[in-house]
């Protein structure tokens, strides 16, 4: 943790002096078990000049729709098809539709429209709403049925025959939050450019997330960890672990030391 913390604060730094917003990225040790020996693997997110505002996840409201775009995912997926000897369904994963539809947002316009996107990734759908749903104090409301439908239908028979959670793991679709008055709009760019995109959800003000499945409506929770996609995350599990509230602790401490000393790094070349 505390390398992590070290590199993030790094990477934060030179945002700073370069006056620069840092607005995505991700730093990961790829492929689980696929990987061998100590190795952090990150990325950071392009930053160029927009004349529009972030599309932060705490600018969702109440009476949003909830768009999603396919997903086929990306190094999860890949990473669970190696690993278990499926090695078609990593062809599926070659696609560019997640970028395809974020561009036809922008030269459509319409990314004024848009409260709130992200990209299902580490800790799946079941993360990102309960991210949104911490952050804004709103509630989700998801139909487990049409998330269903726009999950890659190889990637989902993989998952299901795997005992994999889609709603755990990243698929790397595109979740748009907007106001229902513009969704169409937005539906309509992105499908002209060959992506399939449909509503999911909606936004209320229950201040929690919930998903539909067959008729009944249930708390969508997260889980400690995404959902376990070798033999391995199984047998370690997805459940909280004991010394969860010291390992907060310790985490929380490790960041505030990391910042600290991104800010004294920071003042001291602005000093020099």
């Amino acid at each position: 943790m505390g390398k992590l913390f070290d590199f993030t604060a790094g990477v934060c730094a030179v945002s700073e002096l370069l006056n620069l917003p840092l607005v995505a990225g991700s730093t990961l040790r790829v492929g689980g078990e696929m990987v061998l020996g100590d190795r952090l693997v990150s990325a950071v997110g392009a930053v160029g000049v927009s004349p529009y505002p972030p599309t932060a996840r705490k600018r969702a409201e109440e009476g949003d729709i909830i768009l999603l775009t396919e997903g086929s995912g990306g190094g999860t997926i890949t990473t669970t098809a190696l690993y278990h000897g499926l090695f078609d369904v990593v062809w599926e994963t070659m696609d560019i539709n997640f970028i395809k539809a974020s561009e036809a947002i922008f030269n459509s316009r319409l990314i004024n429209d848009v409260h709130a996107m992200t990209n299902v990734t580490n800790g799946g759908l079941r993360g990102d709403a309960h991210e949104i749903s911490r952050t804004t104090g709103l509630g989700l409301k998801f139909y487990e049925d049409k998330i269903r439908e726009l999950i890659n239908p190889t990637v989902l028979k993989m998952l299901e025959g795997l005992n994999i959670d889609p709603l755990g793991v990243s698929v790397d679709s595109l979740m748009i939050i907007t106001p229902e008055d513009k969704a169409d709009k937005i539906k309509k760019a992105i499908s002209d450019v060959g992506v399939r995109i449909d509503q999911i959800g909606e936004v209320d003000d229950k201040g929690k997330s919930r998903l539909v499945k067959d008729g009944e409506e249930n708390e969508l929770v997260s889980l400690f960890r995404e959902a376990a996609y070798t033999k391995i995350k199984k047998i370690v599990g997805d459940t909280q672990p004991d010394d969860f509230q010291s390992m907060k602790e310790k985490t929380e401490r490790t960041a505030r030391e990391a910042i600290k000393k991104k800010d004294d790094i920071v003042k001291m070349i602005r000093e020099r």
